[in-house]
């Protein structure tokens, strides 16, 4: 999704740099034909604003629960039991690797440093509650 913007943006950023391009060769133009490219410019921007606010509904419509029939909502029930199932199986196996000895060690040596800096808090803590 968010690729998506930032690839909008740009296209908008590049339109807008073929505008300034553009405006170069307006001064060319008499006073009515720049008003009329003008016109055309501000309802393509319009356009595109339109385009983008339509583009990004029918992007996230898969996911809105207004747009729905039975098939859909069948549909959408599996996406969520598959997504319960992959957050099972992620725990499942995080719990595996978490037992494999050279983690065990590891975890301990994150406990032991955990304990170490509780310990030094405790002084730095006195140390500066006694100074005041």
């Amino acid at each position: 999704m968010r690729v998506r913007v930032l690839v909008r943006l740009v296209c908008v950023c590049v339109a807008g740099m073929a505008g300034v391009l553009l405006a170069q060769d307006l001064s060319k133009l008499s006073d009515a034909e720049r008003r009329q490219v003008n016109d055309w410019m501000v309802e393509r921007m319009q356009r595109m604003q339109s385009a983008h606010g339509l583009d990004r509904e029918l992007s996230q419509a898969w996911a809105d629960e207004r747009y729905t029939s039975p098939e859909i909502a069948e549909l959408r029930a599996r996406q969520l039991a598959l997504q319960q199932e992959l957050a099972d199986v992620q725990a499942a196996l995080k719990k595996k690797v978490m037992e494999l000895p050279e983690l065990k060690e590891k975890k301990q040596q994150l406990e032991g440093e955990r304990k170490k800096i509780q310990e030094l808090s405790g002084k730095v803590k006195e140390k500066a509650g006694a100074d005041q």
